[in-house]
C-alpha cells in the first residue's frame, strides 16, 4: 500500500493552484486560481481517465475524503466496469423519484380521483357527499401519507371509531378509499394490494352489517 501524501494542515495552508496527489486510492487536491479548493478522484474507465468530484474542502475533511475514494477504488478494482459518475447519477435519480412519490399523497389521489370520475355522477351531491366523507372522516387520519405507505393499520384508524356507531357511513368511506387506492395502483404510485378492500380482507376484522359491501 501506497504511503499518503497530504496532511490535514497541508491542505489547510496550500494555496498553489493545481492537482495533489494523496497517493493512495488516486485522490487528488484540486485548488483553483480563486483558493477554492476540492477533492477528486480520477479512475480509468474505457482507456480513458475520468474524474469525480468527492466535494469542496474543508466542507468534507480529509479524512472524509480519503474514506470515499477508499470505498471507490475498491468497487472499481473489483469490477473494471464499475462507473461511480454513473452510480452516483443512478443513485441522485432515484432519490428523485422517492421524493416525488412521497408528495404523492392519498389526499392528492383523492382529489385527481374525484375529478376524473365525478362526470360519471348523477349530481352535484354526490360530488359533495364524497367530499364530505373523505374530508370528515379519512383526511385527518390519512391526508398527508405518501399513498404508497396506506396500509390496513390506517384504513382501521379511519374505520374503526365510527364502524358500529355510524355504520352507513363507515361503509360508504371505506368503499371510497378502496376505489382512490384502486386507481392509485392504476395509475402506478401503489402496489396492488388494497388495504381497503372488503372481501377476503377487512371482513376478517370489522363487524359485518346490514350495509351491502362492495
Amino acid at each position: 500500500m501506497g504511503q499518503y501524501k497530504l496532511s490535514a494542515i497541508g491542505v489547510q495552508k496550500n494555496t498553489k493552484k493545481g492537482k495533489c496527489s494523496d497517493g493512495v486510492n488516486n485522490l487528488y487536491l484540486e485548488i483553483k486560481i480563486t483558493g477554492s479548493k476540492s477533492w477528486i478522484f480520477r479512475y480509468p474507465m474505457h482507456g480513458k481517465r475520468k474524474e469525480m468530484g468527492l466535494g469542496p474542502y474543508p466542507a468534507v475533511g480529509l479524512k472524509e475524503a480519503r474514506e470515499e475514494a477508499a470505498v471507490l477504488y475498491k468497487a472499481i478494482k473489483a469490477d473494471p466496469m464499475y462507473d461511480p459518475i454513473i452510480e452516483r447519477k443512478k443513485a441522485v435519480t432515484k432519490n428523485k423519484l422517492e421524493q416525488q412519490e412521497n408528495l404523492v399523497t392519498f389526499k392528492w389521489c383523492a382529489e385527481q380521483f374525484i375529478e376524473a370520475k365525478s362526470p360519471e355522477w348523477n349530481n352535484v351531491k354526490s360530488l359533495q357527499q364524497w367530499t364530505n366523507t373523505l374530508t370528515t372522516y379519512a383526511f385527518p387520519v390519512i391526508a398527508d401519507y405518501p399513498v404508497k405507505e396506506v396500509n390496513t393499520e390506517l384504513i382501521m384508524r379511519v374505520l374503526k371509531p365510527i364502524w358500529t356507531t355510524k355504520t352507513e357511513t363507515a361503509t360508504r368511506v371505506r368503499g371510497r378509499i378502496e376505489n382512490i387506492l384502486s386507481w392509485a395502483a392504476v395509475q402506478g404510485y401503489r402496489g396492488k394490494d388494497n388495504p381497503a378492500l372488503w372481501k377476503g380482507h377487512l371482513e376478517n376484522l370489522l363487524a359485518k352489517s346490514k350495509t351491502k359491501q362492495g
